[in-house]
């Protein structure tokens, strides 16, 4: 790890990070009703337009927490979007598409 690296991750605040992303969070839910791919997916553009403000050796750990909110790659989302696909495909936790909990659940 060069002086760079050192450098760049100790210039990354990981509590203002987290409270960026709550804050982009808020927006996209705003924006997205109670869809929950539409949510993913303005979230994920407004993460990626502002991810590369964050330094290079701390980038890692930004996405970890931005997923913590909903964040996904956008090859992730593309590859989800893919014929055939539910809308089951993009829920957390396998959760339940009748909100009846996880699928783990209702076995």
């Amino acid at each position: 790890m060069s002086a760079a690296d050192d450098a760049g991750q100790a210039a990354f605040d990981e509590t203002s990070w987290t409270h960026r992303c709550a804050e982009l969070a808020a927006r996209a839910r705003g924006r997205s009703g109670a869809v929950w791919e539409l949510y993913v997916r303005n979230l994920s553009e407004v993460i990626d337009e502002v991810l590369p403000t964050v330094p290079s050796a701390a980038r890692r750990r930004a996405v970890e927490v931005a997923r913590e909110f909903g964040y996904e790659l956008r090859a992730d989302i593309d590859t989800k979007l893919q014929p055939p696909f539910t809308s089951a495909d993009l829920l957390p936790f396998r959760s339940c598409v009748l909100g009846r909990g996880s699928d783990d659940e209702n076995d």
